[in-house]
């Protein structure tokens, strides 16, 4: 299914436009994977960097589940591709040899729907979501506990910085793989 990218108003209230470019990045990123193979989407097409296309967007899903359904939902849901006791912290950037890639692209569209439908449900930004322990929320410090505390407008920013910041990562990755057919004009 090709990624609608739709650009962002340049006027709006809040909650549209945090929206607006939260689409905006997850559409990125998509349009970026569109029409690879499996291989091209796991190739290290900027050496020495180990980043991936498909790392990209696994580490967005991993990013999209916290936010979203953990902090924001409070679901009581282990990440995606790690745990704390894990060797390698960044998991979700190294696709294991075998992966699914198919599996992992519609894991992160999923993830954006479940994202979608938290924020839809929520009556305004200020609704308060809360960042689970381990999460750099040490259990025994109760005022780390009071921090932990986040609104729907504070767990809506740093996936929306996360799109931003990491999307020329993705061109310079997907750059490196070689040419798009048609992307220009999307």
């Amino acid at each position: 299914m090709p990624a609608a990218r739709v650009d962002p108003p340049q006027v709006g209230d809040e909650r549209t436009m945090l929206v607006a470019w939260l689409d905006y990045g997850r559409a990125t990123l998509l349009a970026k994977c569109e029409g690879l193979s499996r291989e091209a989407l796991v190739e290290r097409s900027v050496p020495p960097s180990d980043l991936t296309l498909l790392g990209l967007v696994r580490h967005r899903t991993e990013g999209e589940h916290y936010w979203f359904s953990r902090v924001l939902g409070r679901e009581d849901a282990p990440p995606l591709y790690y745990d704390d006791e894990e060797v390698d912290p960044d998991g979700e950037f190294h696709p294991p040899a075998d992966v699914d890639a198919e599996a992992d692209l519609a894991a992160f569209r999923a993830e954006c729907d479940r994202s979608r439908a938290l924020v839809a449900a929520q009556p305004s930004l200020e609704v308060t979501g809360k960042r689970p322990r381990g999460a750099g929320v040490p259990a025994v410090d109760p005022a780390a506990h009071d921090r932990g505390v986040r609104s729907a407008q504070r767990s809506r920013r740093p996936p929306a910085g996360a799109y931003l910041r990491r999307d020329g990562g993705v061109a310079e990755v997907r750059d490196g793989i070689g040419p798009a057919p048609g992307y220009a004009e999307r």
